[in-house]
């Protein structure tokens, strides 16, 4: 877990064994999330791929994007 950049993993292991809670997991999808919030430009490109209409699907999400950034 260490290797991944959790700094404290032994409460992370110690709830998964004990709470069967999949901690590591969640660490990681979490871990993820954060890198695309905090990248704006490369989350759109990624949701483009999983967009019904690919082809429009990234004009929407700039739309959006170009709202939140006037607020």
């Amino acid at each position: 877990m260490e290797n991944t950049g959790c700094t404290n993993p032994l409460p992370y292991a110690f709830s998964e064994i004990s709470e069967g809670i999949p901690q590591f997991a969640r660490f990681l999808v979490y871990k993820e999330l954060f890198k695309i919030a905090d990248n704006i430009d490369t989350g759109i490109a990624n949701a483009n791929d999983y967009t019904e209409n690919s082809e429009n699907g990234n004009e929407d999400f700039e739309e959006i994007h170009v709202e939140i950034e006037k607020q």
